[in-house]
């Protein structure tokens, strides 16, 4: 008596593709410039106190970064090579060195003051974010924590918050400082020679499409 075997029925989806849970296809959605709006309300109570001191903080840090390649310049442009007739060489050197060490000297200070500012207030955002975050939480229904896998709450509440410390405390401030930086070097490259100077800014578009190409393929 030949007993019928029943077939394996074929697979719906191939065994080597990634399995996620459903609420992280909803979650993996494009940059919402509506939700990083909502997001920097956070630091509103706080602006009056980190603007000031912010600005002037990257003002002094960008003068010094900027202000020590001239000073190396010139000191190899006129007590290096060449003597000076106003001033021996070695006097202009030990000179010019000793501005140098006092440039590095602001510009330690003034990002040493900074980082401990900003993270301070970086701090204090996190800590009304999360406040704000675990109320929300406590209205959540049982049929909301019932539909989502173990722990994947606890996941988002604990890695994204942390993110978005990172981004108050540094990414934000450093983003604003590197293009402080790049603008001040703009302007000095076209003041020294200008032709020189628009040879080396068409570069800087074309390495930004290039790293965005890979930053997206990556």
């Amino acid at each position: 008596m030949n007993i019928p075997v029943e077939k394996a029925k074929p697979l719906k989806k191939p065994t080597n593709e990634r399995f996620v849970y459903q609420d992280d296809e909803v979650i993996d959605k494009p940059f919402n410039w509506a939700e990083f709006k909502r997001l920097l309300a956070y630091m509103k109570p706080y602006a009056r106190q980190i603007l000031p001191i912010l600005l002037v903080m990257m003002i002094l840090g960008t003068i010094t970064k900027l202000t020590v390649p001239y000073l190396i310049s010139l000191a190899i442009d006129k007590a290096i090579a060449p003597a000076s007739p106003a001033l021996p060489s070695l006097k202009l050197l030990l000179l010019i060195t000793g501005a140098v060490l006092l440039l590095y000297l602001i510009q330690w200070a003034a990002s040493t003051y900074r980082i401990k500012f900003t993270n301070i207030i970086g701090q204090r955002v996190i800590y009304d974010l999360r406040e704000d975050l675990f109320k929300h939480i406590q209205k959540l229904s049982f049929n909301f924590f019932d539909k989502r896998p173990a722990g994947s709450v606890l996941v988002r509440v604990t890695n994204d918050i942390n993110s978005l410390q990172d981004l108050f405390t540094n990414g934000a401030v450093n983003v604003l400082i590197d293009c402080v930086q790049l603008f001040g070097i703009i302007v000095i490259l076209l003041l020294i020679n200008w032709k020189l100077g628009l040879a080396v800014i068409v570069t800087v578009p074309i390495m930004f499409l290039i790293s965005t190409k890979l930053r997206v393929r990556i």
